[in-house]
């Protein structure tokens, strides 16, 4: 009997398995994802979990098969020396985000820009530069200092606070009363783009059923 239910435990296993999609998450400001509520609305007997883990973790997750895809901005360049393809799966505007009380003290929104650090949950050295040099060329100015977060909560926090400034998804900005906020959608074309990751040679048969529900959704 025990052999019998071990048995059955590990075939209960497999099939639980074998009906989710098992997602790894780089970013938590990006909370829209339409296309996936759809698809679990169209394969019901499927589900989709979601890992929020370090960048060295996602990779190495997706490389031993533990995770069928990572979602990130496409701005970050963590995964792409791996044999990786993506495609898009939403845009967002963004904005500059800082407390009213910064733009009362030192007036300007590029007087802010070179006083106080940037606040990001992204660790990507290339992101922060890119950043750096895409303010400079829309304010003629850019940061000197980085503050790392790990947190989404604690990066608004920080905000409030005044300690510095962010760029994030304009509608996931709540209690506008208490920020500034100026859209730079056009200037972040890339940091707009959240794509889904994946390996060439691992997809799938569940991958490859939101594949096809994200190019139909597309067309």
């Amino acid at each position: 009997m025990k052999n019998i239910y071990a048995s059955y435990q590990t075939l209960c296993q497999n099939i639980q398995q074998s009906n989710t999609l098992h997602i790894g998450m780089k970013t938590t400001d990006f909370t829209d994802f339409e296309i996936l509520e759809s698809f679990e609305k169209k394969y019901p007997h499927l589900s989709i979990s979601y890992s929020y883990l370090e960048e060295n973790e996602l990779i190495e997750d997706l490389i031993a098969h533990q995770l069928d895809a990572l979602i990130s901005p496409s701005m970050l360049s963590f995964y792409k020396n791996n044999p990786i393809e993506t495609t898009t799966l939403s845009k967002e505007n963004v904005s500059l985000v800082c407390s009213k009380e910064l733009i009362h003290k030192y007036h300007t929104i590029e007087k802010v820009i070179q006083s106080v650090p940037y606040i990001t949950k992204a660790t990507d050295q290339n992101y922060h530069q890119l950043c750096k040099d895409e303010l400079y060329k829309i304010y003629h100015t850019t940061f000197n200092k980085v503050e790392y977060v790990k947190e989404f909560p604690k990066q608004l926090l920080l905000l409030n606070l005044s300690r510095g400034f962010s760029i994030l998804p304009t509608k996931e900005v709540e209690n506008r009363d208490q920020f500034y906020l100026e859209d730079i959608s056009k200037y972040f074309a890339d940091l707009e783009k959240i794509d889904l990751v994946y390996l060439k040679q691992n997809k799938s048969e569940n991958l490859n059923l939101l594949l096809r529900h994200i190019h139909e959704k597309k067309c």
